[in-house]
């Protein structure tokens, strides 16, 4: 701090209080002793707010460091609490998946099952035709495979079930329609001509 002017001082004592004050008068001294007490109070005042000021700046520091703290502590909780959600929604969708998949297991498995017994009856038919045909071309015709389901059909009439169907309208209409040769045809025709 600079010392204070004498002259100035004095000119502003005179203007105001209408007083002559010169360098060497007591009062100077007064004023020279205040400026020093008043420079001491300022170097004081000065380094307590200075004090104040790095106390406020650590303060203000340590609230950051605690704050970044929270924040990451509270950061570290929802990332975690967001992994369980995330966790339990994977898990979730791991069971849809698998549950998905059995379902489709049995659709599959049912069409498949039904493909498979499709493929059994066109195999019967087709394996039932293909005896037919070998039937008639080693056999000669049809002769041999009605004379056996007339056979069938006789069995049918002598060991009647109550409640059965007489097939032995069928049997004579099979028969008339087609010119069989055979030893069961005759019997079958015999058989008729004693019933009647």
């Amino acid at each position: 701090m600079g010392s204070v002017d004498a002259k100035k001082l004095s000119g502003e004592v005179a203007a105001r209080h209408g007083l002559l004050i010169r360098e060497d008068d007591p009062a100077m001294a007064l004023v020279t002793m205040s400026e020093i007490v008043l420079e001491q109070v300022l170097k004081e005042a000065e380094g307590r707010l200075r004090g104040m000021l790095s106390e406020a700046e650590k303060g203000q520091k340590t609230s950051q460091q605690e704050a970044l703290v929270w924040v990451q502590e509270e950061m570290g909780r929802a990332g975690s609490a967001l992994r369980v959600q995330l966790q339990r929604d994977i898990d979730a969708g791991r069971l849809q998946a698998r549950e998905l998949v059995v379902q489709l297991s049995q659709v599959y498995s049912r069409s498949a099952v039904r493909r498979w017994v499709a493929l059994g009856i066109v195999s019967g038919l087709v394996l039932l035709l293909v005896g037919v045909a070998l039937g008639l071309e080693l056999g000669g015709g049809y002769d041999e495979i009605l004379a056996g389901f007339s056979f069938w059909c006789k069995l049918q009439r002598e060991s009647r079930v109550s409640g059965s169907r007489s097939y032995s309208s069928f049997c004579s209409w099979c028969f008339a329609s087609t010119r069989c040769q055979t030893s069961w045809h005759n019997r079958r025709i015999l058989s008729q001509q004693n019933d009647e």
